[in-house]
């Protein structure tokens, strides 16, 4: 239902499955795992208002009644909690995510394939840049801008944009979010119309814009269209490119451990082939952002660069190329209490051992923040799946160097 406004219909749906649940949801035969999976689809498509707590309500009721263990999730829906920002239902995004993904690689190599002339399976792949003025239809277009690269669903910025999510304490200092215009790009068709869909029935469009387009060109089109100043780009959680180990070995998918028949480790053929070739971010990206976010010349305070991955060597990667086009990290902005690992009872990702046993660069010292940066409200759906799986998550705020 991607792109689909109208309020009233998921009102309907919310109502309908209430209905269901007060007939059957006490039953045998209906388990725990149906009536969460019922209003995780629910809360992550975003519904709110008196439908939507009602079926949260009668959710508790039946898990409750079965005799369900887990009470914050109980509480959550018995007291209003539980929606589009809670941890189950991110992760349902974030599993729905790495599926398109692969379909899209999938749909991208058919059309390379294609014979000559057709382009049905060609117009699949969401490559495309939509016209859009989207620096027009803001309520205010002189407030400051927060732009999302690669935004996916847009889940970071629907949680910043909402005025009912309060700026919290690990808020970046140097821009209030509450006070800021949003706009994300991404070259899927379906998570931009799904959070453009989130955003309208939300009453947050005034102040959150969400395109189909490159990052060179919302960054571009920032630049040379938007009224007011750029405070902040971020680069979240970009796809990884192949780490290459030597000649014959590549980081395998984290869904498949087998290895062919030689011995030699499969590829994930889904990745970049390489930090150059493919990979979301460049230097041409990254001048584009050093230009937007100097470009308020009115005050001594820059705009500020944004950078979280889950993969070690892509955020050392990304910060040494900033670094190159002229970024800075702010010593006084994080206290260097990250010693390179986020706990002890972090996971070390496959990936990330061999980058150290090839003798990468830690994630570490100055600069670099262990804890989040942005209020809870505006985790992406990868954010919250690393932290639940314990995953380490790399984190770095730039500023123009100039400053």
């Amino acid at each position: 239902m991607s792109g689909v406004t109208n309020p009233a219909l998921f009102d309907e749906l919310c109502t309908i499955t209430a209905n269901e649940l007060e007939r059957f949801g006490t039953r045998s035969s209906c388990k725990p795992k149906h009536v969460l999976q019922m209003v995780e689809k629910l809360a992550a498509a975003g519904v709110r208002g008196m439908a939507a707590n009602r079926v949260f309500r009668v959710a508790a009721h039946c898990l409750s009644f079965k005799g369900y263990k887990d009470e914050n999730v109980i509480q959550s829906m018995e007291k209003g909690w539980f929606g589009f920002h809670t941890e189950r239902s991110l992760l349902l995004l974030w599993r729905f995510s790495t599926r398109q993904r692969k379909q899209r690689s999938f749909l991208q190599t058919a059309a390379e394939h294609w014979e000559a002339g057709s382009t049905n399976i060609a117009s699949l792949h969401d490559v495309s840049h939509e016209k859009s003025s989207w620096w027009n239809a803001f309520d205010d277009p002189t407030k400051p801008l927060v732009i999302d690269i690669g935004c996916g669903f847009g889940a970071s910025l629907l949680g910043l944009a909402d005025p009912t999510s309060a700026d919290g304490d690990k808020t970046v200092e140097r821009v209030g979010v509450s006070h800021c215009n949003f706009v994300g790009a991404d070259l899927s068709r379906i998570g931009i119309g799904f959070g453009k869909s989130v955003a309208s029935r939300w009453g947050i469009d005034g102040r959150l814009q969400l395109v189909v387009a490159s990052a060179e060109t919302i960054l571009e089109e920032a630049i040379e269209r938007y009224p007011g100043v750029v405070k902040l780009v971020m680069i979240q959680f970009p796809t990884p490119y192949r780490l290459v180990a030597n000649s014959t070995s590549v980081e395998r998918s984290d869904d498949d451990t087998s290895v062919p028949s030689d011995g030699s480790p499969r590829y994930n053929s889904q990745l970049p082939a390489n930090k150059i070739s493919g990979f979301m971010v460049t230097n041409d990206l990254l001048k584009l952002s050093h230009e937007a976010l100097k470009s308020d010349k009115t005050t001594n305070t820059p705009g500020c660069l944004l950078v979280q991955s889950n993969c070690e060597d892509v955020a050392v990667t990304i910060r040494k190329m900033a670094v190159n086009t002229g970024f800075e990290w702010d010593a006084n902005q994080f206290v260097a209490k990250y010693d390179g690992s986020i706990s002890e009872q972090a996971r070390t990702p496959q990936r990330t051992s061999t980058w150290l046993k090839m003798g990468g660069e830690k994630a570490e010292g100055a600069g670099w923040c262990s804890e989040p940066i942005l209020p809870r409200q505006g985790a992406t759906e990868t954010e919250i799946s690393c932290i639940i799986n314990g995953t380490p998550i790399h984190r770095c705020l730039l500023i123009p160097s100039q400053y």
